[in-house]
């Protein structure tokens, strides 16, 4: 017993349990590409015989076995993007919440602008949430 699975646009977007003979029943009642494979594959990419995973990150390269290579070796616990290089997981959790703060700080800037040009003062949550958003930067050693 294995997988049917419909495969469109080079993903695996039906998969339906069954065996090999099943496989030919579908694709006579569901006009379309079926392979057979023995995992459930769905959601993954399938060129040439060979199911891949979605890419990881934009920077990552796809190896001609269809297995996502990072731009440098690994050297320590976790990817981060945002830096170019492995790092800790406490890295990437700063990395991860520096951007929630910073994006917060971007969205509520137009208080700080309508409050110099017209004088409109900024709403005291605001300003309370924007401190701490401010405070909750912290610094990561880019390499």
């Amino acid at each position: 017993m294995g997988y049917c699975m419909k495969i469109v646009d080079d993903v695996a977007t039906e998969v339906v349990t069954g065996d090999e003979d099943f496989l030919s029943i579908l694709a006579n009642e569901r006009p379309g590409i079926w392979i057979y494979d023995v995992k459930n594959q769905g959601g993954k990419h399938y060129t040439d015989g060979v199911f891949w995973e979605q890419q990881p990150f934009p920077s990552w390269t796809l190896d001609a076995s269809k297995v996502w290579q990072p731009p440098i070796v690994k050297d320590n616990d976790i990817w981060i993007e945002e830096l170019a290089r492995w790092g800790t997981v406490d890295e990437g959790y700063a990395v991860h919440y520096n951007k929630v703060a910073r994006d917060y700080l971007a969205e509520t800037d137009w208080y700080t602008i309508r409050k110099s040009e017209i004088g409109t003062e900024v709403p005291a949550d605001v300003l309370t949430k924007r401190a701490k958003a401010r405070a909750d930067i912290v610094d990561v050693v880019e390499e």
